[in-house]
């Protein structure tokens, strides 16, 4: 069969429609019958067109079988994003996607699909992090996500769920909370609507729960008596500060931000159930314990700060599975031990200042796979050993501080093909040996300090354009002009 008769449109009673394993060709929209099918057969249940030559995008106009509850289009050539309007079919139970040339990220929509049991995404070419709010299909049985080029962690609760091999790990089990936070929360003053605004109830318990534990002896406003709607500052069209920098999506479904201060707690592991959190601003507090590793449940967030507390412990492996992170800020803390090569991971990273801390051992070489970064602070800690070769790849570097650990060794050439290079801080160090000639051609370098090192030999000629220096104190002269 290569197309479907027109025919078949006035089946309104229709239940099942199975028409796998055929050559059907072209895409879905432009097939005779589905268009009819789409508007007509308001009682399906069951459509199966997997196994077939289709191509083209996944027409939105299937959310309109509202009654569908499997859908199978697997083993295709379909293109294109997932749609989201497929969240919209609330009864489905089955979806299976697999063997497409489906691209872009999972839609975090999906995971509104209360009922859903199987959900096959396999053999296709999405990328980007796995939602965490798939945490949410607790019915979901059979997950297949192979295949793809996925970031970040699975959701921990689903665990049992997977039965492929997506070479990823699992995200670290979230806190569970009480079932009172989201009575309370369901009142309908701190969540007017709680039928319609569900993530928005258990945001609110995630909130509530975590509330004592971050603040210590500081003040926060959050209270199950003041409504969103009524607070002081909302705009509800969006990304509005509410309960002392809780920020809100514009439709109020979501918490997306989270900045306070005055703060003397520590840093809750619940905060790992704001599953849309974008930006998690805790800087300047004096927040004390470790970092929790529940926050690798944030796959959407893009901004971390954590930064002038009195952090303490080790920085968890876990936060490299945060692949949309952008910048993170943990400097001026008490953190000890290694820095994990598991940050090399996050493709997104423009900026990672880590300095000022108790940070130990040698550079991680993986940080060289960071190709957007472009500020780098590592200054003011322990490490030790070379500076790694594969920093040399980092060509939209801007910023870097290397100064006041134990690094030794040469000061390596390769900077000088760092183009964009414009603040170079070694000083303080155990490096050795002369000053590379590659220095002299970055043309963009002001500030570059190399004293307390052993370095020997001249300047390049070229870095007398330096504004800001310490070549004095360092005892280094320019190189003698050589004759033409």
């Amino acid at each position: 069969m290569t197309s479907i008769p027109s025919s078949l449109s006035s089946l309104s009673n229709l239940h099942t429609f199975n028409l796998n394993d055929n050559k059907l060709t072209g895409s879905i929209a432009s097939l005779g019958g589905i268009a009819s099918l789409i508007s007509s057969l308001s009682n399906l249940q069951h459509l199966d067109l997997g196994g077939n030559a289709l191509s083209g995008s996944i027409p939105s106009s299937l959310s309109s079988l509202s009654n569908l509850q499997h859908l199978d289009l697997n083993g295709n050539s379909l293109s294109g994003s997932i749609p989201s309007s497929l969240s919209n079919l609330s009864n489905l139970t089955h979806l299976n996607l697999g063997g497409n040339d489906l691209s872009g990220s999972i839609r975090s929509e999906i995971g509104n699909l209360s009922n859903l049991q199987t959900l096959r995404l396999d053999n296709n070419e999405l990328v980007g992090a796995v939602p965490a709010s798939l945490r949410y299909l607790t019915r979901l049985s059979n997950l297949y996500l192979a295949g793809n080029q996925l970031k970040g962690c699975v959701p921990a609760s689903l665990r049992t769920a997977l039965k492929d091999r997506p070479g990823l790990s699992f995200c670290t089990a979230l806190p569970v909370i009480p079932s009172s936070y989201r009575t309370s929360c369901s009142n309908g003053t701190a969540v007017p609507t709680p039928a319609s605004n569900p993530r928005l109830v258990d945001d609110c318990a995630a909130l509530m729960y975590g509330k004592d534990t971050l603040r210590g002896t500081g003040t926060l406003n959050w209270d199950y008596s003041k409504a969103i709607t009524t607070w002081d500052g909302i705009d509800v069209r969006g990304d509005i500060t509410t309960w002392e920098g809780v920020i809100y999506s514009g439709t109020l479904q979501r918490v997306m931000g989270v900045g306070l201060s005055g703060l003397t707690g520590t840093v809750p592991a619940a905060l790992g159930h704001l599953s849309n959190l974008t930006h998690l601003n805790l800087s300047g507090n004096s927040l004390s314990g470790s970092i929790p590793s529940s926050l690798d449940n944030l796959s959407n967030l893009e901004r971390l700060y954590l930064d002038n507390n009195e952090l303490s412990g080790s920085i968890p492996s876990s936060l490299g599975s945060l692949s949309n992170l952008t910048h993170l800020y943990l400097l001026d803390n008490e953190l000890s031990g290694s820095i994990p090569s598991s940050l090399g991971s996050l493709s997104k990273l423009t900026r990672l200042h880590l300095y000022d801390n108790e940070l130990s051992g040698s550079i991680p070489s993986e940080l060289g796979n960071l190709s957007t970064l472009w500020d780098l602070g590592l200054n003011g800690n322990e490490l030790s050993g070379s500076i790694p070769s594969e920093l040399g790849r980092l060509s939209k570097m801007s910023t870097l501080y290397l100064n006041d650990n134990d690094l030794s060794g040469s000061v390596p050439s390769w900077l000088g093909s760092l183009s964009y290079l414009s603040r170079l801080y070694l000083n303080d160090n155990d490096l050795s040996g002369s000053v590379p000639s590659s220095l002299g051609s970055l043309s963009l370098l002001r500030d570059l300090y190399l004293d307390d090192n052993k370095l020997t030999g001249c300047l390049p000629a070229g870095l007398r354009r330096v504004r800001n220096n310490d070549f004095s104190d360092a005892g280094l002269s320019f190189c003698a002009a050589t004759s033409p």
